[in-house]
């Protein structure tokens, strides 16, 4: 799979899974917007959707790096769609076992829990520095 290729995927399921997880906060929340107000909860939403919005952005070089670094080193991944998310770290889940997948050279779910901690931590730190000077024009 191309580079291209990889960030396609990358970014189609990173925005279901932001958009499923805003879905769950608007259901969740929904009570809350009662409490406090309607704008004032919009406020907080929208507030919420530019930050993941960036998280996606942001973890585009993670997963290029997680990809390019560790696929076909340390995992063969049998259905290479995604994998590496900024929200949920990397592991059994991406190997696709009953499809052939597998740990290459002594590598477990936490050798690629580690990686994905590894790319997470500068992915979520320069998305919050980000979102402060963008949200701080809002």
């Amino acid at each position: 799979m191309s580079v291209v290729e990889e960030s396609a995927w990358y970014l189609g399921c990173s925005i279901a899974v932001a958009a499923f997880l805003l879905g769950a906060l608007v259901i969740v929340g929904s009570p809350l917007a009662l409490w406090v107000g309607v704008w004032p909860a919009l406020d907080a939403f929208s507030k919420t959707a530019v930050f993941a919005a960036v998280v996606i952005v942001c973890g585009i070089p993670a997963n290029l790096v997680f990809v390019l670094g560790l696929r076909d080193r340390y995992y063969l991944a049998a259905d290479p769609v995604v994998d590496w998310l900024p929200w949920l770290p990397s592991g059994d889940w991406i190997l696709d076992v009953p499809c052939g997948g597998r740990y290459l050279g002594g590598a477990s779910a936490t050798t690629l829990r580690v990686a994905w901690a590894m790319l997470a931590v500068p992915t979520w730190g320069s998305a919050l520095l980000i979102c402060r000077h963008v949200l701080a024009i809002w």
